[in-house]
């Protein structure tokens, strides 16, 4: 058992060196792309195999030290999952009420289906002096019964049945077209709730240090 452990806690410390190295290196040596090549997919998902066979060893840990490392398991679980069946595109869409868009075309050339209808209804541009200080526009959402003008602007996305679609940038000469980045991902859910759970888990495990273990001197009754 001892030495299972061991080389549990040496192939953790090298994944995760490895995982750190390569974040690290992400825009010289990946261009930007780390997270979704096979050489940051493959150590994550060894070390959540890792990390849940160290779970299963060490029990008796207590609720936060769970919490907190598996947590770490339901965000490398939910990141991969959006690498693995997640969709994004970033498009172009004319500022007009009669045009509705069922699919789109991603960089790959592929064209991405959303389920449902969308049309972009009107933009707008808000400023502070001669500046442009926010752009609005409105997002028509057609999808069986359900037939919704909904409001957007820069880091207000719409959201609807699982897609989000952000408001990127506008045609800056005649404001007839709008920028948009659609992103439909099936493990964000998981991912934050493992992000939830690392911080209370964590918490707890310091709270639990501060005050519910006794130390020597509350043993001994020395300072």
């Amino acid at each position: 058992m001892r030495n299972s452990m061991k080389a549990a806690a040496v192939s953790m410390g090298l994944l995760a060196a490895a995982l750190l190295v390569g974040s690290l290196l992400n825009d010289g040596l990946f261009g930007g792309a780390f997270y979704t090549k096979w050489i940051f997919l493959i150590p994550s998902a060894l070390f959540s195999g890792v990390l849940v066979l160290c779970l299963v060893q060490r029990g008796g840990k207590g609720l936060w030290f769970y919490l907190s490392h598996g947590g770490l398991i339901l965000v490398i679980v939910g990141a991969l999952l959006g690498w693995a069946i997640g969709r994004e595109a970033t498009f172009q869409i004319p500022i007009d009420s009669n045009t509705t868009y069922g699919e789109v075309q991603m960089s790959s050339g592929e064209l991405l289906s959303f389920g449902f209808d969308i049309s972009a209804q009107s933009f707008a541009l808000e400023r502070k002096g001669e500046a442009v200080s926010q752009y609005t526009a409105e997002l028509r959402v057609i999808d069986g019964e359900t037939d919704d003008v909904r409001p957007m602007k820069v880091n207000a996305p719409v959201a609807h049945r699982g897609w989000k679609f952000y408001l990127m940038d506008y045609d800056h000469e005649n404001q007839s077209y709008l920028f948009l980045y659609a992103k439909k991902d099936p493990g964000n859910r998981l991912f934050a709730a493992g992000l939830w759970m690392i911080v209370i888990g964590t918490a707890g495990l310091c709270f639990q240090g501060a005050f519910g273990a006794k130390g020597n001197g509350g043993r001994n009754g020395k300072a």
